[in-house]
C-alpha cells in the first residue's frame, strides 16, 4: 500500500512517444534512487500509437507507476494535472524523448536538500538525433553548438558547485516552490518552461544546472519538424515581454537583430551586406568542417545553422505581431501536443 506522502514524484507527459516511452521509463526505474520513496506519473493525452499499451505493462509491473490522462492533449496541462495529484516532497519534470543517467534523480534531490536558495535545479543535455543520416548528426550538433543556439543551458559547462542559468528545458523543484510562484502557465502551449523559470527567479530563487552524466534528449529527427519547434519557441517570447514587462534573454534576439541589420546595409551599400553574410556562411561552413571534416557534412550543418537561426528570427517576428499588433491572448499552434 502506498503511502500518503512520498519523497518524489516524476512526471512524464506523453503523446504518441512509442518508440520513446519504453527506453524512457527503462532509465527512469534503473536509477539508484537509494532510500528515496517514488512516484512515476504518466500524463497521456490519448495515445493511439501503442504507447498507452507500453505504458499499461509497465504500470502492471510497477506498482509505483501511475496513469492519468490528459483530454486536452497539450504538454503543460499535463504537467498541471500530475502537480495536483503528486504526493512527493521534491518533483521532477521528464520527458519521454530522454534518457536519465542512473545517479539523476537523487542528485538533483540533493542538490536541492542542499541549498534552499536553488527553485530549480537540472543536468546538462546532450541533443541526439535518432535520424542517422549524415543531415540528421548535422542537425543535432547544430542545437548543441554555440554557433547554433548560443551560450545556454544546451551548451555551457556547469561548474562543479552549479551555475546559475534563466532556464531549464526539464527540471527538479521542491513541490512547495510550486505554492509560493504557481503552476505552469497553461496560455504557453511552447515556452511554459522559460516562463515558470523566470517567475521562480523573479521570486528570488535560484535556477541551477548542476554537473553530471547528462540527459540525452532526442531531437525531432527532420528539418521541417526541428525548425517548425524552433519557430514556435521564439514566437512565444513576445507572450513573456507582454505578461511580465522584461525582455527574455538577448541571445534569443541575436539571429532576428543580425539579418534585420543585414537587410538595412544593403539598402545602403549591397556590397557591404553582401560581405557581411558571407562572412556568416564561411563562418558556420568551418565550423561545420571542423566537426565533420570536407564532404557533405559541412552543408548539412550550414543548411541547419541557418535553418534554426532563420526559423528563430520569423517566429520572433511572427510572436511581436501576433501579441502586439494583432493582440491575441495566446497563440495556438496547429498540431502542437
Amino acid at each position: 500500500m502506498r503511502k500518503m506522502t512520498l519523497d518524489l514524484t516524476i512526471i512524464v507527459p506523453c503523446y504518441n512517444e512509442l518508440a520513446y516511452i519504453g527506453p524512457c521509463l527503462d532509465s527512469i526505474l534503473a536509477n539508484d534512487f537509494e532510500d528515496l520513496s517514488f512516484e512515476v506519473i504518466v500524463v497521456d493525452g490519448g495515445s493511439d500509437d501503442g504507447t498507452a499499451d507500453v505504458v499499461a505493462m509497465y504500470q502492471s509491473k510497477e506498482e509505483n507507476i501511475t496513469v492519468i490522462e490528459n483530454p486536452e492533449r497539450v504538454q503543460v496541462v499535463a504537467l498541471n494535472l500530475a502537480l495536483k495529484v503528486a504526493k512527493g516532497e521534491y518533483v521532477v519534470r521528464c520527458d519521454a524523448h530522454s534518457i536519465y543517467p542512473g545517479d539523476y534523480f537523487c542528485s538533483l534531490v540533493g542538490r536541492l536538500k542542499e541549498d534552499r536558495n536553488v527553485g530549480n535545479a537540472g543536468r546538462p543535455l546532450k541533443t541526439v538525433c535518432d535520424n542517422s543520416t549524415v543531415s540528421g548528426r548535422a542537425l543535432e550538433d547544430a542545437m548543441s553548438s554555440k554557433i547554433g543556439v548560443g551560450v545556454s543551458h544546451r551548451t555551457i559547462e556547469p561548474a562543479e558547485a552549479g551555475t546559475e542559468v534563466d532556464t531549464l528545458l526539464f527540471g527538479a523543484w521542491r513541490k512547495s516552490v510550486f505554492d509560493e510562484v504557481g503552476g505552469f502557465d497553461e496560455d504557453f502551449i511552447r515556452g511554459q518552461d522559460y516562463e515558470h523559470n523566470l517567475r521562480i527567479r523573479k521570486q528570488g530563487y535560484k535556477v541551477v544546472q548542476f554537473p553530471g552524466a547528462p540527459v540525452v534528449y532526442y531531437t525531432r529527427p527532420t528539418y521541417k519538424k526541428a525548425f517548425k519547434k524552433i519557430f514556435q519557441y521564439a514566437a512565444v517570447k513576445a507572450h513573456i515581454i507582454k505578461k511580465h514587462g522584461e525582455m527574455p534573454n538577448i541571445r534569443s534576439f541575436f539571429p532576428l537583430f543580425f539579418y534585420v541589420a543585414l537587410l538595412l546595409i544593403s539598402f545602403l551599400s549591397v556590397h557591404v551586406a553582401f560581405i557581411l553574410l558571407a562572412v556568416y556562411l564561411l563562418s558556420v561552413l568551418a565550423v561545420g568542417v571542423r566537426y565533420g571534416g570536407i564532404g557533405a557534412y559541412p552543408l548539412c550543418f550550414l543548411f541547419s545553422v541557418v535553418g534554426v537561426h532563420v526559423s528563430h528570427a520569423l517566429g520572433l517576428v511572427y510572436g511581436f505581431f501576433s501579441y502586439f499588433i494583432m493582440r491575441k491572448e495566446k497563440i495556438v499552434f496547429s498540431g502542437t501536443r
